[in-house]
């Protein structure tokens, strides 16, 4: 059952939709064709920031959870999970050079990340 769209990325002409469904997950979803591309799982709580790659390959994830997951595109499968606030991350994004994470969060910090 899904409780509708919480956070929506598009990626250049692609158009793709995140949508947070009842047991945390992220959707990757094709909108032209109307059907779901993939399911990313690792959450426990709700995602509350998507941003992707600059290069399109990865996806960053923040989460009332307090963790940020890097994911791949391709496989659904998380490439590191990275812990380090103290309260919900209300926002990630990646730098224009794909290197870095920079996330926000309720504990009033700002990280920045490097990539893996």
């Amino acid at each position: 059952m899904q409780l509708g769209l919480m956070h929506c990325c598009v990626r250049m002409n692609c158009v793709k939709e995140k949508n947070r469904s009842e047991d945390n997950n992220i959707i990757l979803w094709d909108w032209q064709n109307n059907r779901q591309i993939r399911t990313f799982k690792g959450h426990s709580n709700a995602v509350t920031s998507l941003a992707f790659s600059p290069d399109g390959l990865n996806l960053v994830s923040g989460s009332d959870d307090k963790t940020i997951k890097v994911w791949d595109v391709q496989t659904g499968l998380p490439i590191i999970t990275l812990f380090g606030h103290e309260s919900y991350v209300e926002s990630v994004a990646f730098s224009p050079d794909g290197k870095n994470i920079v996330s926000g969060g309720y504990d009033k910090t700002v990280k920045v990340w490097e990539m893996p």
